[in-house]
């Protein structure tokens, strides 16, 4: 009984492991020499546009055959006033 519940908390550590290190190695791609000043909200906006469009099309990952839709633009406009204050 006891073997079982050691292999799923085992499973479970290199799941979590690995999962912090694609964090991490995707930050390290962001946060260059050029770009070190970056603040934590850019940083996660930037995180959250790269995996929008590596969700949008997992296979290809082709960001320019995202469709550009009135919502998004919408969203832009919103995000960039934001920026602006």
């Amino acid at each position: 009984m006891v073997l079982p519940e050691v292999v799923k908390a085992g499973l479970i550590l290199a799941q979590m492991n690995a999962e912090s290190e694609r964090t991490l190695s995707v930050n390290e791609r962001i946060v260059t020499k050029e770009r070190n000043l970056l603040g934590e909200t850019t940083i996660v906006g930037l995180r959250a546009v790269k995996e929008a469009l590596r969700f949008h099309d997992p296979q290809h990952s082709q960001p320019e055959n995202v469709p550009i839709t009135k919502d998004m633009k919408v969203a832009l406009r919103s995000a960039h006033a934001m920026f602006l204050k």
